[in-house]
């Protein structure tokens, strides 16, 4: 996943003090943030929740992200360390290691569903081959009673 570009808005009203603990936290290196809440917040006081609740309330952090498949650049609001790494999950294929715009995961998804509806149909279609041709009949004793207990079970 090769994050585009980023942008960083810190509200006019942020309390001085906040502001480079604010541009710390959203820091990304190798699309990964270094620095955690809980260092982040502890000269102010802050749990890492109230830390996280201090940034959301006065920063907003966007994030372009280019899609590996087809030419879209998806743009969207990050609002926690958190929430970046549901989205990274939700949008990033982890085995072909490609980062799906929505458009592209839906056509994806479709596909997928489609597969497995031809692999239904091909798995009926023969059951129905294997009645129609009574295939059952030419198993041996032993194999039929291997299959009795398939279908039992």
């Amino acid at each position: 996943m090769k994050i585009d570009s980023n942008k960083l808005e810190i509200k006019e009203t942020c309390k001085p003090e906040y502001i480079e603990a604010i541009k710390q936290y959203w820091f990304l290196e190798n699309n990964k943030f270094i620095n955690k809440p809980t260092a982040l917040g502890k000269p102010f006081g802050f749990s890492a929740y109230e830390f996280g609740k201090m940034v959301k309330s006065e920063s907003k952090f966007f994030i372009k992200i280019q899609c590996d498949i087809c030419p879209k650049i998806e743009s969207t609001q990050v609002n926690s360390q958190s929430n970046f790494a549901i989205l990274k999950s939700e949008l990033y294929d982890s085995k072909t290691k490609l980062f799906y715009c929505s458009k592209c995961k839906a056509l994806k998804e479709v596909q997928r569903l489609d597969e497995l509806e031809n692999q239904k149909a091909i798995r009926i279609e023969k059951q129905n081959l294997a009645i129609k041709n009574q295939a059952w009949s030419v198993l041996s004793s032993f194999q039929l009673n291997v299959l009795q207990c398939i279908i039992k079970n």
